[in-house]
């Protein structure tokens, strides 16, 4: 596995770390993100660009900016990487 990838899978066991600890999430919101880890897992590796994860990433970090200040850490920090990898 490229070291690309095994950032991009680290993060994704981030996310899915702090999904687990997340207890007062809705039901569309634990969705969101369980959606999200799994694209992000797909990511890591088959590595293919995907803008669109992008702007699902950048939707979830404003949604959970308030009420899940570790979600929103988790999801910028996964924003920024992959930005900064070029996808």
């Amino acid at each position: 596995m490229s070291d690309r990838m095994q950032i991009i899978a680290k993060l994704a066991r981030e996310l899915e770390h702090e999904l687990s600890e997340a207890k007062a999430l809705t039901r569309d919101d634990r969705e969101l993100l369980e959606d999200l880890s799994r694209d992000i897992d797909r990511l890591a590796r088959y590595s293919p660009s995907d803008a669109h994860l992008l702007q699902r990433l950048r939707d979830a970090t404003k949604r959970f900016e308030v009420s899940h200040p570790d979600l929103t850490a988790v999801t910028a920090k996964i924003m920024d990487t992959l930005t900064r990898m070029g996808i």
